[in-house]
C-alpha cells in the first residue's frame, strides 16, 4: 500500500498571511470553472472574457452563483439559455453583472416566474454573492 507524501493545505502555511497568499494564488484555477460555467450555460453579451474575469476576481462570491444558476433557472423557466451581461456606467463609476433570462411568454407570466425564482433561489443567493449579481428577464419574440 502506497502512502501519499503530499502535504495537506493546512501544512502549507503557518500564519494568516501565508494562508491568504495560498488562497489568493489558488483562485486562478477557479477561472477555469468560470469559463466552463459560462461557455456551457450562458451566452455572453456586451462583455469580453477579460472584463468578465476582472469582475469575478473583484467579486469571487459570484462564481458559485453562476455555477448553480442554470439548474435553478431551468427549474422555473424551463429550457432556456440565459445571457450574461456586464453593465457598466463609467460616468457613475459602477458595474454590475446581470443574468438575463430570455422569455417568449407574456410579460405577466414571465414576471410571475421571476418572482418564483427570486423566492426559491435568488434572494438568498444575492445575499451570498454580496449583491454583485442580479437576475432579470428580457422578452424575445
Amino acid at each position: 500500500m502506497a502512502v501519499s507524501g503530499l502535504a495537506t493545505a493546512d501544512d502549507l502555511y503557518d500564519t494568516i498571511e501565508q494562508r491568504e497568499a495560498f488562497e489568493e494564488n489558488r483562485r486562478p484555477a477557479s477561472l477555469v470553472d468560470l469559463a466552463e460555467a459560462v461557455s456551457g450555460q450562458f451566452t455572453l453579451r456586451d462583455a469580453d472574457w477579460g472584463s468578465l474575469f476582472a469582475y469575478i476576481v473583484k467579486h469571487w462570491e459570484v462564481l458559485p452563483v453562476l455555477i448553480e444558476a442554470r439548474v435553478a433557472i431551468r427549474r422555473v423557466f424551463g429550457e432556456v439559455r440565459p445571457i450574461l451581461d456586464l453593465v457598466t456606467d463609467p460616468d457613475e463609476g459602477w458595474e454590475k453583472l446581470f443574468i438575463v433570462i430570455p422569455v417568449r411568454e407574456s410579460v405577466r407570466m414571465a414576471l410571475e416566474r421571476l418572482r418564483e425564482l427570486d423566492s426559491t433561489w435568488f434572494i438568498g443567493t444575492a445575499r451570498r454573492a454580496g449583491f454583485a449579481i442580479n437576475v432579470t428577464i428580457e422578452r424575445h419574440v
